[in-house]
């Protein structure tokens, strides 16, 4: 019986195939392939006479039994990339140059290997945020094409960096797994390796995203089959859910003398949400003031805002919302207003802003003014170099400058809202450099100005 391996050549011997002639020498013999082998071929390793280079890889048609009886003659198994041949065989029949034998076929058995590298197909996610995803065959497979089967063990060699690849032996009950996993001394939690085995017999791998405001994700698996390593990532794309509340993050009182306006601005009132942009945090008011009125600049108007009307934090970080003060002398010296903060779908419980109403005595007002000098094209801030007023007050925020005449070949803005113009700032605003002067103008002018 010939055997060979998978993928390599064994030598033909004299054990395998020999022939005698009465009246020839067996070193004369010939033989010759009558149809040669589906999965290899015959080669002979003995150089050509006169070279030195061994034959090694070039199919023959026929051979002597001296070179077979020298070790010279091998079976090559050259067929075996995606088919896994189990025999061969070819025909032969021997000759001594004028008569030859009949045809007789040579068996060959070949031993299968793991010469396959196996097909790791591997496919991108999607989760909702804070949910979990099963990684079923439609997202991780394998082809494997030798026989038998090889063990394929799996292998995360890089983990999630904002989720857990675990094994789904809870279903969909999600807070049974956060406690697997904010148990440190659990070394099942996350998964490590796996085998095909274990996900073709009932295994679920999934991966459960860490419920951050991190909106893509990826991990690396290792597919081995004990020979071949193929590496794959997954990238894990993240469904943003409106699961965080909006918050307050300042809320001081404001103090405005009688008949004064005052802007509620980010430094007295301000909200955040880690999950929702600022101009999607709504101030939606219960209740309104009862000795003044809110007020909620839209274009070139002040709108008075009403019960179950609303503004926006962006609204109020632009200085778009005031309150003005209307009660009669002899009226309380407070007044307040009640809101809830909202995102869509998170709403906050009701929350005062209280207003303190005080009779302060100013002293006069001084204003210092000096030219401000930039480039065609660029910008300046409009620092307390430049522009600087003083009441003997102390209180620089309630210092309001109101632009009467904008500029002609520019505009005033905040620093923090580029291209989006501005028609009041205050004296805290110079000072903290937020406000400045953009020149936006192709016209040729040697000097601008604002009133």
């Amino acid at each position: 019986m010939f055997v060979v391996d998978e993928g390599f050549s064994a030598v033909i011997t004299a054990n395998n195939l020999f022939a005698t002639d009465p009246d020839t020498a067996a070193d004369d013999l010939e033989f010759v392939l009558v149809s040669p082998p589906q999965f290899g071929y015959i080669e002979n390793i003995l150089p050509s006479p006169g070279f030195e280079k061994s034959n090694i890889g070039i199919s023959i048609a026929s051979f002597q039994q001296k070179h077979l009886k020298a070790l010279h003659i091998n079976y090559v198994q050259s067929r075996h990339m995606r088919t896994e041949p189990t025999s061969d065989q070819f025909m032969i029949y021997v000759t001594d140059g004028k008569h030859h034998s009949v045809e007789t076929p040579f068996y060959v058995l070949i031993n299968p290997t793991n010469d396959e590298v196996p097909e790791f197909i591997a496919r991108n996610i999607t989760v909702q945020e804070g949910q979990m995803k099963e990684l079923d065959s439609s997202v991780i497979n394998v082809v494997d094409l030798d026989v038998p089967q090889d063990h394929l063990i799996f292998t995360v060699v890089q983990q999630p960096h904002h989720g857990f690849l675990i094994n789904g032996v809870y279903g969909n009950d999600i807070m049974s797994y956060k406690r697997l996993i904010n148990n440190h001394h659990n070394h099942e939690f996350p998964v490590h390796d796996f085998s095909m085995e274990l996900l073709k017999n009932g295994m679920r791998l999934v991966y459960m995203h860490d419920d951050s405001e991190n909106l893509t994700d990826r991990f690396i698996l290792q597919l081995s089959d004990g020979k071949h390593k193929v590496l794959r990532t997954i990238l894990v794309k993240v469904i943003p859910v409106n699961d965080e509340k909006p918050m307050l993050s300042k809320k001081d009182e404001l103090e405005v003398n009688m008949g004064e306006t005052r802007i509620i601005s980010s430094a007295v009132l301000s909200a955040d949400d880690k999950d929702t942009p600022r101009k999607r945090i709504y101030y939606l008011f219960e209740r309104i003031p009862e000795n003044g009125q809110l007020q909620l600049k839209v274009g070139r108007n002040w709108v008075t805002l009403q019960t179950e009307m609303k503004c926006t934090q962006e609204e109020i970080d632009m200085n778009l919302v005031r309150y003005v003060h209307t009660g009669p002398i002899g009226s309380r010296n407070q007044d307040s207003f009640t809101f809830h903060l909202w995102d869509g779908d998170n709403r906050s419980p009701p929350l005062e802003f209280y207003i303190t109403i005080k009779d302060m005595e100013k002293g006069d007002i001084a204003v210092f003014v000096r030219p401000l000098t930039i480039s065609k094209g660029d910008r300046g801030y409009l620092t307390t170099d430049v522009l600087l007023t003083i009441d003997g007050t102390d209180k620089p925020e309630e210092l309001l400058y109101v632009i009467t005449s904008p500029p002609q070949y520019g505009q005033i803005e905040y620093v923090s809202y580029p291209g989006v113009p501005i028609t009041s700032f205050n004296q805290m605003d110079v000072a903290g450099h937020a406000v400045c002067y953009v020149h936006n103008s192709k016209t040729a002018a040697s000097r601008d100005l604002f009133r």
